[in-house]
């Protein structure tokens, strides 16, 4: 089978975000406290396509993430992650959304 995106796109048109939407991972956030909570995370993540690709691996998102799922997130490793997503999809520019609920100790009132 033929790798269609590889081949060289003779129109010159570039795509501005192409990538993955909704997906749901369990990711290692980074706490105040130094420790780490795992969260199911929704993410977003896309790139912008070159114009000379005629389409992307979109499974390398999935790969990407499915990788950085493994280690602990902050702001910093989200900057790392975007900047592998440019590297191995030849992009200038990505972009990603990390939606999650974070649970935080709560001590009540009555209990002081």
């Amino acid at each position: 089978m033929k790798d269609i995106q590889n081949y060289p796109d003779q129109r010159g048109i570039e795509i501005q975000q192409v990538g993955v939407k909704d997906f749901h991972l369990p990711v290692l956030i980074a706490t105040q406290s130094g420790s780490f909570q795992q969260v199911l995370g929704r993410i977003t993540a896309s790139a912008n396509l070159p114009r000379e690709f005629k389409g992307t691996h979109m499974s390398r998102f999935i790969e990407i993430l499915a990788e950085w799922s493994q280690k602990p997130i902050s702001g910093r490793e989200i900057k790392l992650v975007l900047k592998e997503i440019c590297s191995r999809l030849a992009a200038s520019s990505a972009e990603i959304a990390l939606a999650f609920r974070y649970f935080l100790p709560v001590t009540a009132p009555v209990s002081k």
